[in-house]
């Protein structure tokens, strides 16, 4: 029986290299796609209309905008922070109206083929201040802790995004609230103080003036659990994240590993601060993806971190689902930062280019995220594994189920078909297992021998070479319990 398994490996494995490049069946294909691409929404500088030229010109198939859902920050002074307190608001999408937004988008759509413009945002949760203006040392904390929303279709499902600063602020009265009772009595002494000589009169209107401005700051209540005034660790972002969920959008994290507002970024008088949060991706669940591929450090690709713990979490049965890796390009305009339009793609295997066939590949893993430094780029031409019984799982995102060894095949190459050097590494369960270098069209294949009973294991690649690289999602191969296998 291993022997005959072992031919059929070997048949498998020569027809898999003969196909041609990029040969993929089942009618799916290759679409090409640009994520974290902001317009004049909010803080890019293209039109969404030209936004779809430039994608058009660097051969893109889609494009996923992902404009600031609302930019604001506000501070107020203690103990009054409620009303007594400074706004600053920046174009957003509800600001704009979600409605133009979408209005917009589709208008675009229908203009052009080309380019499939898929909407979404850029969200911030939460942020919270430490310091104090009086002192100089006023921070915002975690406002560049972000998380990119795609498909949500309606307006609605905008304007009632859980995130700071959004819900609408109303007064409530509630007459056994111990606020208010402390505020009453304290005002009742300060009517007392008021009949009495001038100076106990001055200080008795000094009281009531201060209870008037602590009832009004106690009753100021909003839907929205978490200000801005205290941390509250990832809870505010799971809510966000079982939101977009709910209704049925996808949610990733976005650059985790950013350095940019790490040290302290200053604006006037106040400090933006945000360290990076590759926690994020085990200490929260329900989301969709990350960014692995991105503009600053991308580490989280690598054998080990917590892109593997989390990937290990789901297949032991512990995450509702597993993350799935894109490319952000966090792209405002050309040149901006360095970054180009077409310097970060997410390449997605889908059967069709529509907004539910993408975002479903995307759901799915897919999905091969890419960074392209020259004018050409690392292709994704194989990636499978052939069971022990010949059957295929072929692609990232895929799963099979195998009653022995499996064999992990791969192919990569360059869009200008020119031959280079580069590095393909096989990552098992956040192991590396095989690594190989050489010239492009570069063959990989690896016969592993683990068979573990009962159990799931993952394969993902990486790729790496000086025009740039490639990160894949997953392959799942399940293993039956040893007793399915003996009654068969």
């Amino acid at each position: 029986m291993v022997g005959k398994s072992r031919s059929v490996l070997i048949f498998l494995s020569l027809a898999t290299l003969a196909l041609p490049a990029g040969a993929l069946g089942n009618e799916a294909s290759w679409l090409t796609g640009l994520i974290h691409v902001h317009s004049n929404f909010s803080s890019g500088s293209y039109s969404i209309e030209e936004l779809a030229d430039r994608a058009e010109s660097v051969g893109a198939d889609f494009l996923i905008l992902t404009d600031h859902d609302l930019a604001v920050m506000a501070y107020g002074l203690q103990p009054f922070q409620k009303f007594l307190k400074k706004k600053y608001e920046k174009r957003s999408i509800i600001s704009q109206g979600p409605e133009v937004y979408l209005t917009e988008i589709a208008r675009v759509n229908a203009g052009q083929k080309a380019v499939l413009i898929i909407p979404g945002v850029q969200s911030t949760p939460h942020y919270f201040w430490q310091g104090s203006l009086l002192t100089g040392n006023l921070t915002s904390i975690n406002t560049r802790r972000e998380v990119l929303i795609l498909g949500l279709d309606r307006a609605e499902q905008y304007r009632n995004l859980p995130i700071v600063h959004n819900p609408r602020t109303y007064y409530r009265l509630d007459l056994f609230q111990g606020e208010l009772i402390f505020f009453a009595l304290a005002s009742m002494a300060g009517l007392v103080l008021l009949f009495n000589r001038p100076l106990f009169k001055v200080l008795g209107l000094g009281v009531i003036l201060l209870c008037l401005a602590g009832t009004l700051n106690s009753q100021i209540r909003v839907p929205y659990p978490f200000d801005q005034y205290h941390d509250f660790g990832y809870r505010p972002y799971q809510v966000l994240l079982d939101y977009v969920a709910q209704n049925g959008g996808l949610s990733f994290w976005a650059h985790p590993e950013s350095v940019y507002a790490e040290r302290g970024v200053s604006y006037g008088p106040i400090t933006m601060r945000t360290a990076q949060y590759p926690a994020a991706l085990i200490r929260t669940d329900n989301y969709t993806g990350f960014e692995a591929v991105y503009g600053d450090k991308n580490h989280l690709r690598e054998p080990g971190r917590e892109w593997d713990a989390a990937l290990l979490g789901y297949i032991n049965g512990l995450r509702q689902n597993y993350p799935v890796a894109i490319a952000g390009s966090d792209y405002h305009s050309e040149g901006m930062s360095e970054t180009k339009l077409n310097e970060f793609k997410t390449v997605v295997r889908a059967t069709g280019k529509s907004k539910a066939e993408i975002l479903a590949a995307l759901q799915a893993g897919r999905v091969y995220a890419l960074r392209q430094l020259t004018n050409y780029h690392l292709i994704l031409e194989t990636f499978k594994v052939i069971g022990s019984e010949g059957q295929t799982a072929d692609g990232p995102g895929s799963k099979i189920e195998s009653v022995g060894p499996v064999q992990i095949l791969a192919r990569v190459s360059f869009s200008d078909h020119e031959s280079r050097e580069a590095a393909i590494q096989l990552i098992s369960n956040g192991r590396e297992i095989k690594k190989i270098t050489g010239k492009t069209p570069l063959d990989f294949s690896y016969n592993d021998t683990q068979d573990p009973p009962g159990a799931t294991v993952y394969y993902r690649l990486n790729v790496s070479s000086t025009a740039g690289l490639l990160t894949t999602n997953p392959i799942f191969v399940s293993f039956p319990p040893q007793a399915d296998r003996t009654s068969e």
